[in-house]
């Protein structure tokens, strides 16, 4: 056998079971949603991330602060 050979792989997945995935991520690390500089999320924690403020000359920089929904995959555009 060469190892040159080439090998497939094939996946397939239904997009509600994606969605359900995605759910499940986003309840579990809902840090994944949540993100802002040191005036709104000192620490990293359970529910938010800590980055770094946004620099801006003369300032100490822009303070921030994001907070995402869980996202809905839809893969396949619904027919009418």
């Amino acid at each position: 056998m060469s190892l040159t050979e080439g090998w497939a792989v094939f996946v397939s997945a239904h997009e509600s079971a994606l969605n359900d995935l995605v759910t499940a991520l986003t309840t579990a690390r809902p840090h994944l949603l949540s993100y802002g500089s040191p005036a709104f999320t000192p620490v990293s924690t359970r529910f938010d991330t800590a980055m770094a403020s946004i620099p801006f000359p003369g300032t100490g920089g822009i303070d921030w602060h994001v907070r995402f929904t869980t996202p809905h995959l839809d893969l396949y555009k619904q027919e009418d």
